[in-house]
């Protein structure tokens, strides 16, 4: 069976206004293990650019239901994609 909306991307370029980079651009990749630790991951984040996330939740029991990406991208001020 498939899951329903599983072909669908969620994109929000809201948060941050666009500017241009200007030096290296530092990029993280991190797995979040279910999105269990998101809080925590995202305060080491913190400096990153672009960071590719893995394991994250959205309406699970383990991560309280919430939108761990949503809440990661508005607590680090960040626009993102989650799909």
């Amino acid at each position: 069976p498939e899951l329903s909306g599983s072909d669908e991307v969620e994109i929000d370029n809201s948060i941050s206004p666009h500017s241009q980079c200007k030096g290296p651009l530092n990029v993280v990749e991190y797995n979040a293990e279910r999105g269990m630790w998101w809080m925590e991951a995202a305060r080491l984040l913190k400096d990153a650019d672009v960071i590719i996330l893995n394991e994250m939740d959205i309406g699970m029991a383990r991560s309280d239901n919430q939108h761990t990406t949503r809440l990661m991208a508005h607590y680090l001020q960040m626009n993102y994609a989650w799909g």
